[in-house]
């Protein structure tokens, strides 16, 4: 990984040496993509927003930065007991996401010929998203002094503001659940850009910030059919399900985090 780095940084010196460079000036604009190189969440090398900046004068700009992130994904777990033939299936198809929005100043400082740097602050809102669609089955063989008897249950829902990645068959669905946020964010930052061509540039950037985060309702909606069969003869009951939280609050997170980003962009 050093040795990466080092190669990467004598060839944006080379590079520097021949071509001629344009940094920013009072009216020039920049758009850039930020990615995360770093495992951080199990995630790596993940797009890690979009921002546009204004320079209203030399040294001073503007910012607006959009992240958008969305997942799909699917949990399941299948379980049968020889002995008694019986037989459980749950499966999670649940998605979770995130919309933030954050609006900044920067403070430049003109390093080297290449090199800039910049200090700034940072405020913003967005919205941490879940939902998850279930589906439960069981079967059940007993012998009763009837005959044999077979239970089967299937289950049907869909829970809002809400997202199970895993189960534990703890019957209280929203116990398992990521829940649903707004969030309110701040931050401080730091970071520096290396012209390379013209208006092109790479860098990177540190920031320190808190969040506070105002959880949202979850409301579950289900059906549930229980089959009942003894001796060839089946009787069916069908159940709605229709449950909500009431335990909504808000997290304050005064614990602060630094977040490293590579960034590629162009000033014009």
């Amino acid at each position: 990984m050093k040795k990466l780095v080092f190669i990467l940084f004598a060839t944006l010196l080379m590079a520097g040496n021949l071509f001629a460079q344009n940094k920013p000036t009072k009216g020039s604009w920049s758009t850039e993509v930020q990615i995360n190189p770093f495992d951080q969440d199990g995630e790596t090398f993940s797009l890690d927003g979009l921002k546009v900046r204004y320079f209203f004068s030399d040294k001073d700009a503007v910012r607006l930065k959009i992240g958008i992130k969305s997942i799909n994904s699917k949990y399941t777990n299948d379980e049968f007991d020889e002995d008694t033939e019986s037989s459980y299936n749950e499966e999670y198809k649940y998605k979770m996401g995130n919309f933030n929005i954050d609006f900044g100043y920067e403070r430049h400082f003109d390093l080297w010929k290449r090199l800039d740097a910049y200090v700034g602050g940072s405020i913003g809102f967005g919205k941490n998203f879940a939902s998850t669609k279930v589906k439960d089955y069981s079967k059940t063989i007993s012998n009763t002094s009837n005959g044999e008897e077979i239970i089967e249950t299937s289950k049907t829902g869909e829970l809002k503001n809400g997202a199970i990645v895993s189960g534990d068959n703890s019957g209280n669905i929203f116990e398992q659940a990521q829940r649903a946020t707004w969030n309110i964010n701040a931050a401080i930052f730091a970071g520096v850009e290396f012209y390379i061509y013209k208006g092109l540039y790479i860098g990177t950037e540190l920031g320190l910030g808190c969040q506070s985060a105002k959880t949202l309702k979850m409301e579950y909606d289900a059906t549930s059919i229980t089959k009942n069969t003894v001796n060839g003869q089946t009787t069916t009951h069908e159940d709605s399900i229709n449950e909500e939280t009431t335990d909504n609050y808000r997290v304050t997170n005064f614990k602060t985090y630094i977040e490293p980003r590579l960034r590629i962009g162009i000033t014009f």
